[in-house]
């Protein structure tokens, strides 16, 4: 179990697949009209260790975020692929297999001088500053995570969650 916000989260098995599925609504409202939301999953993604309420914590603000970096429009893109540890060298973080999920936009992309301090708290390339990046950065580490990104100015941000795989126990 893990304590948060006076709350005991039981840690399961999550369905990212899913998860974004059931968000897809919230996601385009959050969007609004001038901004695509393309999603796409691999068909058989594996679960990933945790639940709804941390990968909130994880891709709303990073939603919001792409959302107010393409104020003129644009297209917010959600990846969720399976990665085995034979296919990408970046996997022996983890040791196995793992969940990665990319969000892209195609928004202004992260000033040079924070990206160093990008997780930081109250470092914002936006008029509001707050906890934001941060935030995300703490949820994906208490899923024993690993979050990256790349940005160019005026061509966008890709952020990168991995997550690991969740083994259900044989019986």
């Amino acid at each position: 179990l893990f304590i948060a916000e006076n709350q005991c989260i039981r840690r399961n098995s999550c369905n990212v697949a899913e998860t974004l599925s059931d968000f897809t609504g919230l996601f385009q409202r959050l969007l609004g009209d001038n901004i695509e939301l393309q999603i796409s999953v691999d068909p058989d993604l594996w679960l990933v260790r945790g639940n709804v309420r941390e990968l909130d914590n994880i891709l709303v603000p990073l939603v919001v975020n792409a959302r107010d970096a393409m104020r003129r429009g644009g297209t917010l893109r959600i990846k969720a692929h399976n990665v085995s540890m034979g296919t990408d060298p970046q996997s022996i973080i983890f040791g196995s297999d793992y969940v990665l999920i990319e969000v892209s936009d195609d928004g202004v992309g992260i000033p040079e001088d924070i990206r160093e301090r990008v997780f930081e708290p109250f470092v914002s390339g936006k008029e509001a500053d707050g906890w934001g990046l941060a935030m995300v950065y703490h949820a994906v580490n208490n899923l024993n995570g690993r979050i990256s990104f790349e940005s160019e100015a005026g061509r966008g941000t890709t952020f990168r969650i991995i997550l690991g795989r969740h083994w259900e126990p044989s019986r």
